[in-house]
C-alpha cells in the first residue's frame, strides 16, 4: 500500500527506495528485546526485526551530516496487527518534526511519500496498545525515474508466484483441495527508454546496488497504482544498459520479491 503525504507530480513515474539514512550513522532503539535487536530493522533480512519492548517505541538514527529524505517504507511488519500508529519524523534544532504518520489496517509492506526535509537526525517512533515485530524500516530520498513503466506490465501487488506441489487432490469426483508452495512474486520491470544523462549520473549507484544482490522498495506509480509497490532483489542477469539510439537507453530490473 501506498500512502500519499506530498502532492509530487512525479509520482506518477517509477519510485525506488533503497538509499537507507536509518543505516548510515549511529542507530539507537529506545527498547528491545532479546532477539528482536534494533538493528534488525536496518539489515535487508525480512526474517528477522526490531521488537521493542516498551511502547512507545523509537527507532533513531544520528548522521554525520544532514540528509535529505522525502519517502518511507516498512516491510515484514506487524503494525497493522498490533494496532500501531507509525510517525516518522526528523529533528529542527531541538523539536521532534513530523513528516508523515500512518495507521496501516494491514500487516502489507508499505510505502509513504512525504514532503523532502533535511535533518542529521531522523527516526521512526510507532505508539500502540501493544509491541510490534518490524523487520525492516526505511527512511529515504526517493529516486524518481522519468517516463512510465513499460507494458505489458504485471502490478507487483498481483505477481504471485505460487506452485502447485502435484495434481490436485480428489476422490469420486470431489474436490479434497491443492498443496501449494508460495514464494513471494517474482517479475520484470521494464524502465522503458532512459535519457543517457539519467542513467549514468542519477542512477548509477542504484545500478551497482542491484547488480551486487541487494533489496529494495520499487513503486511503479505511486498516484495512480496505489498498489502497485514491492520489496524487491536481483533475480538473474544484471543491469546492463544498452543503447537504443545517441541519447536514449534501454533498462531491464528482473527481480523476486517479498509477499509476507
Amino acid at each position: 500500500m501506498i500512502h500519499l503525504k506530498t502532492p509530487q507530480p512525479d509520482l506518477k513515474s517509477p519510485q525506488i527506495l533503497w538509499e537507507n539514512v536509518l543505516r548510515d550513522g549511529t542507530l539507537t532503539g529506545s527498547t528491545e528485546t532479546a532477539d528482536g535487536a534494533a538493528a534488525n530493522a536496518v539489515g535487508q533480512s525480512t526474517s528477522d526485526g526490531w521488537v521493542p519492548s516498551v511502547m512507545p517505541a523509537t527507532l533513531s538514527v544520528v548522521l554525520s551530516a544532514a540528509r535529505l529524505a522525502d519517502a518511507a517504507a516498512f516491510v515484514a511488519h506487524t503494525l497493522g496487527s498490533s494496532g500501531s500508529t507509525v510517525y516518522v519524523e526528523y529533528l529542527s534544532g531541538a523539536t521532534w518534526i513530523t513528516s508523515a504518520s500512518v495507521t496501516p489496517a494491514t500487516d502489507d509492506p508499505f510505502v509513504i511519500f512525504f514532503p523532502l526535509a533535511s535533518s542529521d537526525e531522523w527516526r521512526v517512533r510507532i505508539i500502540g496498545a501493544s509491541t510490534p515485530f518490524v523487520g525492516v524500516a526505511i527512511i529515504c530520498r526517493r529516486l524518481s525515474v522519468p517516463g512510465t513503466i513499460g507494458v505489458p506490465h504485471t502490478p507487483l501487488n498481483l505477481a504471485d508466484d505460487v506452485e502447485l506441489l502435484g495434481r490436485s487432490r480428489s476422490r469420486n469426483g470431489h474436490f479434497l483441495g491443492s498443496e501449494v508452495h508460495r514464494s513471494g512474486f517474482a517479475a520484470n520491470l521494464n524502465l522503458e527508454v532512459q535519457q543517457k544523462d539519467f542513467i549514468l549520473d542519477k542512477f548509477e549507484s542504484f545500478r551497482v546496488w542491484f547488480n551486487e544482490g541487494n533489496a529494495f522498495v520499487f513503486c511503479s506509480a505511486p498516484t495512480t497504482l496505489s498498489d502497485d509497490m514491492g520489496y524487491c532483489w536481483r533475480d538473474g542477469r544484471a543491469i546492463n544498459p544498452g543503447f537504443k539510439d545517441a541519447v536514449y537507453m534501454n533498462v531491464d530490473l528482473n527481480v523476486r520479491g517479498y509477499r509476507g
